[in-house]
């Protein structure tokens, strides 16, 4: 059975590429994809939402089976994250340091498949994440499934971690004349949606 590498490059836009004459092309669903951080405060939880990011990765398949994904790497603009609250994303830019360090980073280095059937796998993610400047190593589960729709190929991809605001040097945002203080540990969450242009 032949290895078929499927490489994809994705924005909030149509991506694609390809390693050989097999490989397929893929545009991610915008309207089915979401990446947020979501934390808590002294007086109510918050959510911002991503609203533009670049990522790259190669989908691996053998025959009609989702292998594994490799050379994922991820980046985007602080100021790119957005609450309901302007206030919130104006501290949440100071506390991110991003006229300094505008940028936001992952890539990662390490993974470990634990296939389930043909179609889907779950994996434990070691990668460098840059905030603020400041490079940590993390882990987290992914989980990728592959399925058809409409005559289309679609993988899904999610995952989330946990994190605390101060491994990256970030001082947790005060508003309100210190009456509202966020939470130190936020959780970053992802789910991604790929559609296939075309079946070969």
């Amino acid at each position: 059975m032949s290895k078929v590498v499927a490489t994809f490059v994705f924005t909030l836009s149509l991506i694609s590429a390809g390693l050989d004459s097999g490989a397929q092309t893929f545009e991610l669903s915008k309207e089915k994809s979401t990446v947020f951080i979501t934390g808590t405060s002294t007086l109510h939880n918050w959510r911002m939402d991503l609203k533009m990011f670049n990522c790259v990765a190669d989908f691996v398949l053998t025959g009609n089976r989702l292998k594994t994904i490799e050379n994922a790497a991820f980046e985007c603009r602080a100021t790119d994250l957005k609450s309901e609250s302007s206030l919130m994303n104006k501290k949440a830019y100071s506390a991110m340091k991003s006229e300094v360090f505008p940028d936001i980073k992952y890539k990662m280095t390490e993974l470990a498949v634990n296939p389930s059937d043909n179609t889907n796998f779950s994996e434990n993610t070691k990668g460098l994440l840059t905030v603020a400047g400041k490079t940590n190593n993390i882990s987290f589960p992914v989980s990728a499934a592959m399925s058809g729709l409409g005559g289309k190929t679609t993988i899904s991809v999610k995952g989330e971690t946990e994190l605390d605001m101060s491994d990256f040097g970030i001082i947790p945002p005060v508003l309100m004349l210190g009456t509202l203080r966020t939470g130190n540990r936020i959780k970053v969450a992802f789910s991604l949606l790929f559609i296939s242009k075309s079946d070969n």
